[in-house]
Formats: C-alpha cells, structure tokens, sequence
C-alpha cells in the first residue's frame, strides 16, 4: 500500500504530492499520533490506518510544522529513532512462513523458478545440511526477521514531511491498496 499526501493550495506546484509506502509512512504516523495527536483530526489515526482519505486542515497542518521543527531541534525525533533502531534489533527472528521453517521453499512460484531444487554454495550446503534448496524469504534457514522490522523510522522522513507541510497550506491523505 502507498499513501499520497497531496498539497491542497501548495506554496510550491512543483512539490505538490507526496508518496510513502507504508513501511515509511505508517511509523512516521505513529509518532504523530503519540507526540501530537492534538494537531491531528479527530479518529484520524484509525481512518489513516484502515486506508480511509483522510484531510488535516492549513490551521492544523501549521500546528505540526511548528511542533515537528521543535521536535527536530530538541531531539525528540532523534531519540524515537534510537528506540525505534533498538526495538528493530531487539526482535527474534521467527519461523519462516513462506517455506515453513524448512528453508526450502515448494509452493507453485518456487517450483516455477527453480528454488526447490537451486543448488547452494559449498559454504551454505555445509552450514544447512544440505546440497539443495532455498526460500527467497528466509535465504534457506527456515527463520526470518520479524515482519515488525521492515518498518522504517528515520530523520530523513521526518525532515521531509515537515517541507512538504510547511508548503503544502493543508492536505488530503490517500492511499493505494494495491502498493
């Protein structure tokens, strides 16, 4: 799923839309709705979450370039993204759902592509037991990270979101759901 944000009376033409996946979005929504959920609209959270088109006010859009640039300035950002990193390295890896832990994928796409039967290097066979095959997930060895870690929450994202608020004078969230 994708998230556009598109400027509703933007200062700039040229930066007038906005794209997130979800990976960057959703975290970066997250930190808006816990820091400063006063400058949001009301039940926003959830609508955003669900895929609903969602608008926040000039006034409202405003409230959070002010509250973002104060942020960024204090190092509130820079700290939830040093939580956010260790609660990233902090996660288990899990058993692999794609191949079921055995590292060997056997669905009809892995069929189709060989990863069934893919030879491994001499090093991998050794450290698996095995002469052949592999999952595309997992890279053979049945656990995977948490899904949780492909999140991404960074200063960078942060920084560009507030340019894009500070010109965009209000605007409307949507999203793809097929991104």
């Amino acid at each position: 799923m994708t998230y556009e944000l598109i400027a509703e009376n933007p200062n700039d033409p040229e930066n007038s839309l906005m794209t997130f996946s979800r990976l960057d979005f959703q975290p970066l929504w997250a930190y808006l709705y816990a820091q400063h959920e006063e400058h949001l609209p009301g039940d926003v959270f959830l609508a955003v979450a669900q895929g609903a088109n969602v608008r926040i006010s000039p006034e409202k859009v405003s409230a959070l370039v002010d509250a973002l640039d104060d942020d960024l300035d204090r190092g509130v950002v820079d700290h939830m993204v040093e939580q956010h990193s260790a609660m990233v390295a902090s996660l288990d890896l899990i058993e692999c759902d794609v191949c079921d832990g055995t590292g060997v994928r056997t669905d009809e796409m892995a069929r189709r592509y060989g990863l069934d039967l893919m030879p491994l290097d001499e090093a991998k066979a050794i450290v698996l037991g095995r002469d052949r095959g592999t999952c595309n997930l997992c890279d053979g060895f049945g656990k995977a990270p948490d899904p949780i870690a492909r999140f991404r929450f960074s200063i960078a994202t942060v920084r560009k979101f507030v340019e894009f608020l500070r010109t965009s004078n209000g605007l409307s969230i949507t999203n793809d759901e097929r991104g």
